[in-house]
């Protein structure tokens, strides 16, 4: 499917296409729709800007490797913003428990609008293709098959340890810079010519 048609294409049809064949076009196209919508609703959800851009990555990961169960390609929407609300308030809860700085005052708290304003900053610059699969085939060999096993086929940190015998903190950090290696060549890469 041409990444022109994609774009008229309706969002059941595209997930539809999607499940059919993993292509990096039609996944390109789900993440262009919904990235940005993703990064909003965390931001909405209370997460600060940085751990919004993190749960929106961290979602569009675990759905490219989920979207397969979906038996019903139109409910599409409603599941993706029901496992981000999910993701959103499990990483609240973490936060809350494992908390040990005193909250801001809520001058020093940017307004939401602020926050709107620097992601829409940030979206602009983002490519029109997502380029995922590229990326994730780009890492090292050990490190692509840990970011596959955690967010694609959802093995516990603990699961990972075994594999990779490294400890947790060893796997946490791998998986972070990992995230970070790929949300900097995502914002990097050049737009591909459809």
């Amino acid at each position: 499917m041409e990444t022109k048609k994609l774009a008229h294409q309706n969002t059941e049809a595209v997930v539809s296409a999607f499940q059919q064949k993993k292509t990096p076009e039609v996944w390109g196209e789900i993440y262009r729709r919904y990235d940005e919508r993703l990064v909003r609703f965390c931001l909405k959800m209370g997460l600060n800007y940085e751990d919004a851009l993190d749960m929106a990555q961290d979602i569009m990961l675990k759905i490219y490797g989920q979207i397969y169960t979906l038996k019903n390609p139109n409910s599409f929407e409603s599941w993706l913003f029901r496992i981000a609300h999910n993701a959103c308030i499990n990483h609240l809860k973490y936060q809350r428990k494992h908390s040990i700085e005193p909250l801001e005052d809520l001058d020093s708290i940017a307004s939401v609008d602020t926050l709107e304003s620097l992601l829409d900053k940030e979206m602009a610059a983002q490519k029109e293709h997502c380029r995922m699969t590229a990326i994730i085939a780009e890492l090292p060999p050990d490190i692509k098959r840990m970011v596959q096993l955690k967010y694609l086929d959802n093995y516990s940190v603990k699961s990972l340890e075994k594999i990779f015998d490294l400890n947790e903190s060893a796997i946490k950090m791998r998986l972070l810079r990992a995230k970070r290696k790929m949300r900097l060549a995502y914002h990097h890469r050049p737009i591909m010519a459809g």
